[in-house]
């Protein structure tokens, strides 16, 4: 197991680089590996630019299973189903909205989990 912080963008570049070489010793192949870092990469975007920061933890539940759970401290989604759709975005600084359906895109599984006012859980799974 592996817990990263979040807490500014340099933290986001950390935890990605740190996940793909994660998956790469586990013997995840290439394309795993890049997906995983990308999911990695706009979850934890999220969680520090809309969140308020947060943490994120990368787990190995089963050989052939790479999960990453990541957990934010900001307002919550309001509306979880608009956040999924492509184009979406709440945040004031420039986005395209494409970050929660680019994760919901390549994870063989997808969790989204709020609270309004208790923060984000996101969780993603990758098989192999």
């Amino acid at each position: 197991m592996l817990e990263l912080p979040l807490v500014n963008l340099g933290d986001v570049d950390v935890a990605t680089v740190t996940a793909k070489n994660w998956a790469h010793r586990i013997g995840a192949p290439k394309q795993v590996q890049w997906e995983l870092a990308l999911i990695t990469s706009e979850a934890g975007s999220n969680a520090v630019i809309h969140g308020g920061g947060g943490h994120a933890t990368l787990t190995e539940p089963e050989p052939g299973t790479l999960k990453l759970e990541v957990v934010d401290r900001g307002p919550g989604i309001g509306d979880v189903t608009a956040a999924v759709v492509e184009g979406f975005s709440r945040g004031s600084r420039v986005s395209l909205g494409c970050g929660l359906g680019a994760i919901r895109r390549l994870a063989d599984v997808f969790e989204l989990r709020t609270l309004p006012g208790g923060g984000t859980t996101l969780i993603a799974v990758k098989h192999f």
